[in-house]
């Protein structure tokens, strides 16, 4: 009786014989999960770097980032023996212009993305053969490079591409790393850190569109007071729709017969609540980042990092630009020195990404004029006002320096000369008079009269 129950077992092994644990093949799913699927999360969405892309606030925040620092332009500095830094003119062609097809805001933005999504940017480094001088840059897919500590050269890494092919040395493959555990040879991905918070927005908008798309509960429901047929209960939603549906129909009073009843139906609180789930899981995204809500849509949030555009700007410079623009000058510079080039570091302008609105702008520049900092050009250009006619670039702003007369007035003049003073701007010549004024006179005023009547 038993051999009789088992023969479909025996069959079925027969056709398709056991493997055993030493012969069975290695598949993707066993080295990385669920393969291009990505790690299931405990919410139950699939995130991978890619595909965290799809989450409207990781998208705005990464983006954010990369955009704002791939729009900075370069600038190369030589440290002089004094320790001062001197600024040079000529940066390395292959980071003014670093793919012959590509803009730099193009490369650098793909080397950013891949940065902040996956912790690592690489790109292949494209020499020229006559003298071995770096002349562009290729980017390459994050997901495709493995990286690791070289095993007979200390302190050297080594790549391979697709897991294939030769191994690559730091020469020939341009690394920038984000945040790095000890002993580690590649940095950490931010969206496999954050995969949780990442992968409950991806569920919660998909709840949210299912609700809306596929949801089966009505608005508006008619009792009857017996069955109907189909075709009559079709009748009476036609002919209802008929006279209350429509922005021309809106608020019209309904009149229901036969002993039809009318019930409006709400959604839920529970079913409503997710609605203040999806705003805490964007922000709690935005804080991965290191963003503030409002820069990534999350409207209605307050933030302390300041209360004029400024103040944001600046602290938004400090603490979510500044890591990542340390991290892609230190690259830039350690490929920059050559035989003629010792000691060059490459730095990026960050003026663009702390400016104020056009008052603060103003008020700043004039600031900086009036005690002496720079010269009524370097605040006009950067205004939109031309160059002033007159010596523009050597003039600095000098404050009136305060003086006595032989009367014991106060006189005020400029260093070249001009009264401030004076009724409709400056005056050429010396120094002009200004009369003090007599309600409330300065110290050195009285003083000097006090002395003057000492001497009569």
């Amino acid at each position: 009786m038993a051999s009789i129950r088992q023969w479909p077992k025996r069959l079925w092994n027969r056709i398709n014989p056991p493997i055993s644990a030493e012969q069975r093949a290695v598949v993707p799913f066993d080295v990385y999960g669920n393969s291009d699927l990505g790690i299931k999360t405990a919410s139950g969405a699939r995130v991978t770097e890619e595909s965290a892309f799809k989450y409207s606030v990781a998208y705005a925040a990464m983006t954010l980032i990369a955009d704002g620092i791939s729009s900075l332009p370069p600038t190369a500095m030589k440290e002089l023996e004094d320790g001062s830094m001197e600024t040079r003119t000529n940066i390395p062609r292959w980071i003014v212009k670093p793919h012959p097809e590509l803009r730099r805001f193009d490369i650098w933005n793909q080397l950013m993305l891949s940065l902040l999504a996956w912790g690592n940017a690489y790109a292949m480094i494209i020499r020229r053969p006559t003298d071995n001088v770096i002349i562009a840059l290729d980017v390459l897919d994050p997901d495709a490079v493995h990286v690791e500590w070289h095993p007979d050269k200390p302190y050297a890494r080594r790549y391979k591409i697709n897991s294939q092919g030769r191994w690559y040395d730091s020469s020939e493959i341009f690394h920038i790393q984000g945040p790095t555990l000890p002993g580690q040879a590649a940095g950490l991905s931010v969206i496999a850190q954050a995969r949780e918070a990442i992968g409950l927005g991806l569920t919660l908008e998909e709840f949210g569109s299912r609700y809306f798309g596929q949801g089966s509960q009505a608005k508006i429901v008619i009792e009857m007071p017996q069955s109907v047929e189909s075709s009559e209960a079709a009748r009476i939603v036609k002919t209802y729709e008929r006279f209350h549906k429509g922005p021309g129909n809106w608020h019209r009073p309904a009149i229901m017969s036969g002993g039809a009843k009318l019930h409006n139906i709400s959604i839920p609180p529970d079913d409503a609540q997710f609605l203040e789930s999806r705003q805490f899981q964007a922000i709690d995204v935005a804080r991965w980042f290191r963003v503030p809500p409002h820069r990534v849509g999350i409207i209605g949030v307050q933030t302390s990092w300041g209360s004029g555009l400024a103040e944001e700007n600046l602290a938004m410079l400090q603490h979510t630009y500044r890591p990542w623009i340390t991290r892609f000058e230190a690259a830039l510079t350690s490929y920059s020195p050559g035989s003629d080039d010792a000691g060059t570091l490459i730095f990026l302008k960050t003026e663009a990404l702390t400016r104020g609105t056009y008052g603060e702008q103003v008020e700043n520049y004039t600031t900086l004029f009036e005690k002496g900092l720079i010269t009524r050009d370097e605040g006009r250009i950067p205004l939109g006002f031309p160059k002033a006619a007159k010596d523009g670039d050597s003039y600095y702003y000098m404050p009136p320096m305060t003086t006595l007369d032989e009367d014991g007035e106060l006189v005020g003049t400029l260093q070249d000369g001009t009264d401030p003073n004076a009724p409709g701007g400056s005056t050429s010549g010396g120094s002009s008079k200004k009369t003090p004024n007599k309600g409330a006179p300065s110290k050195a005023a009285d003083k000097a009269r006090k002395q003057k009547e000492a001497k009569q």
